[in-house]
């Protein structure tokens, strides 16, 4: 199950284990792979830190973004760190290895839909 952490304008993204899994730290955070450093393909990995805005949990931060009136898109363009400088992008599907990851893209950003949900008291 997924769940988001709001701060302001930007959320950390998480996941909530099993009951049987082994306790681990599933927040989500922006990482190079590879040779990638500073100018490759950037990828979400779990690792991530609960809250903490400022330079030390930059990569911690992303935004869900209104998209063409009918979805919502996650981007990685955090606002907790004024004296930061990030490269913003669109989170979507990207290759590697023959792989697929959710990574920082210019083609088509990961789509959501939200639908509100009425409880029965």
């Amino acid at each position: 199950m997924a769940l988001l952490l709001l701060s302001l304008l930007s959320l950390s993204l998480f996941a909530v284990p099993a009951a049987r899994a082994a306790p681990r730290n599933l927040f989500d955070r922006l990482a190079a792979r590879g040779s990638g450093g500073a100018g490759g393909q950037r990828f979400v990995v779990t690792g991530g830190v609960l809250g903490n805005p400022g330079p030390d949990a930059v990569n911690n931060w992303f935004k869900i973004e209104k998209f063409r009136d009918i979805s919502y898109k996650i981007v990685f363009c955090p606002s907790v760190c004024r004296s930061c400088k990030v490269v913003c992008g669109d989170v979507g599907v990207v290759g590697d290895g023959g792989k697929r990851f959710l990574g920082l893209t210019d083609a088509w950003p990961f789509l959501a839909k939200f639908k509100n949900v009425k409880s029965k008291a």
